[in-house]
């Protein structure tokens, strides 16, 4: 499990490297892209990072998925998250809550969700 943390950095960001160089990345924002790619970059050469198959969004603040499109659009992975909150990510102009998406400068019209679960639903 790999988290990026430092003096002047704290995103919100984990990822999870299977010893088969697939990776789960948990939540992922407050990250610039160009810091992101070149990370994952060097994942990928030091650390045997293959494919990151999916990101997991665990609540709705903003702050937690701002780079996933970039995740999806660049390197292919899947956008997962809880039923509960998908429409807040899919229409978050319909919503007034703190640390909504559009909080952070970013416009997006609609971040489309790939994949839904359900309280307890599982996956491998």
């Amino acid at each position: 499990m790999f988290k990026f943390k430092g003096a002047d950095l704290s995103p919100n960001f984990t990822l999870i490297l299977a010893n088969s160089g697939r990776g789960l990345v948990v939540d992922c924002g407050l990250l610039d892209p160009t810091f992101l790619d070149k990370s994952i970059e060097l994942m990928q050469k030091h650390l045997g990072l293959k494919k990151i198959d999916a990101t997991i969004i665990t609540h709705m603040h903003g702050d937690h998925i701002l780079e996933a499109p970039h995740l999806r659009d660049k390197w292919g992975a899947q956008i997962w998250t809880l039923d509960r909150i998908v429409d807040q990510f899919e229409r978050p102009d319909r919503y007034n809550y703190a640390a909504a998406v559009q909080a952070y400068g970013k416009s997006f019209e609609l971040v489309r969700i790939d994949r839904v679960f359900k309280p307890g639903e599982q996956f491998e």
